[in-house]
Formats: structure tokens, C-alpha cells, sequence
């Protein structure tokens, strides 16, 4: 069995270690802040720039003699076009309209709607097939517990334009395979 005397010198160790770990985390924060301020420099010998040469002097051209400013004629106002650069430019493509939905029947559009529903409900474990004609929904398959069945019914039965809800859906209690 541990004396007392060894339990605080585990916990003043553990509170040593802690301390260090926050210094070391501040450092590094503190560190990075620096960083994102000023980019690194670098360490060490300074970079030498190379010394500049004096280059021989070359003889320069002889220079034109200076030629007599020769006089304008004043401007005027023309009506002259003004060259403009040929544009090329591309004819815009042809914008192809969206593909044209298909249109869902009404009986398709509650199927929809009711399996949408059925898989939006919590808790929900099996195999529906839902079956839509003129408003009356059908829903067919299996699920764990008769609780669950009863909630697809229900989801079903909220779903609008459906009129009635044939519930064929058969529990399957723990253990038992139907």
C-alpha cells in the first residue's frame, strides 16, 4: 500500500508536468503569432553581394548633328475614323436549355412523397414497398416490431393527397422469421 507521503509527490509531480505542458503551449502560440507577423530570417553568415566591377569605358558614337525643328501645320478637327484593332472574337455558344423534367403522375409523386416520409421516420428498421393508386397507398414488406409498422402508417397517412393507407406491413418479433 502507497504511503501519503507518495500520493502528493505522484500529484505535485502530475501538476509539475501540467504547468511545464501550458509553458510550452504558450511558447509555441506565442511562436507562431511571431511568425505570421514577420517572416522567418535567417540565421547566420550575412548573404554578400558580389562586388561591382568597374567596366572600360567605351567610346560613344559619334552624335548627329542637330537637325532643324521642322514646322507643323496646325491640327484640325477631321472626321476620320479611328483604326480600332480587329476584334476577334468568338460567336457565343448556343446555351442548350435545361433537359426537360419528367413529368410524374400523380400516383408517382405520392409513392414519392410516402417513401420520403417513411425514410424521415426515427426508429424505422425493415423493408417497405409502398404502392400508390388513385390516393390509396398500399405499403408492403416487414419491420422489427409492430410499433414500427404502426409509424409508417402513420407517416403515410400524413403525406398529402393520400386519401387511404392499406397497411400490409408484418412485424417480425425477436427470434421468429415469418
Amino acid at each position: 500500500m502507497a504511503t501519503p507521503e507518495h500520493k502528493t509527490a505522484t500529484h505535485s509531480n502530475s501538476m509539475v508536468v501540467a504547468v511545464m505542458f501550458a509553458a510550452v503551449i504558450g511558447t509555441a502560440a506565442v511562436l507562431y503569432a511571431t511568425l505570421e507577423k514577420e517572416p522567418p530570417r535567417q540565421l547566420g553568415h550575412k548573404a554578400v553581394e558580389p562586388p561591382v566591377l568597374a567596366q572600360p569605358e567605351r567610346a560613344s558614337p559619334p552624335a548627329a548633328p542637330a537637325a532643324a525643328p521642322v514646322a507643323q501645320a496646325p491640327r484640325t478637327k477631321t472626321a476620320s475614323k479611328k483604326a480600332t484593332p480587329k476584334q476577334v472574337a468568338k460567336p457565343p455558344r448556343p446555351v442548350a436549355p435545361p433537359p426537360p423534367q419528367p413529368q410524374l403522375s400523380r400516383d408517382d409523386r405520392i409513392e414519392a412523397d410516402v417513401r420520403n416520409a417513411i425514410y424521415r421516420t426515427p426508429n424505422l428498421h425493415g423493408k417497405i414497398a409502398v404502392e400508390a393508386n388513385d390516393g390509396i397507398v398500399t405499403l408492403d414488406g416487414w419491420t422489427l416490431t409492430p410499433g414500427e409498422a404502426h409509424r409508417a402508417a402513420a407517416a403515410a397517412r400524413r403525406v398529402k393527397d393520400v386519401k387511404q393507407v392499406q397497411n400490409n406491413i408484418r412485424p417480425r418479433m425477436a427470434g421468429g422469421l415469418s
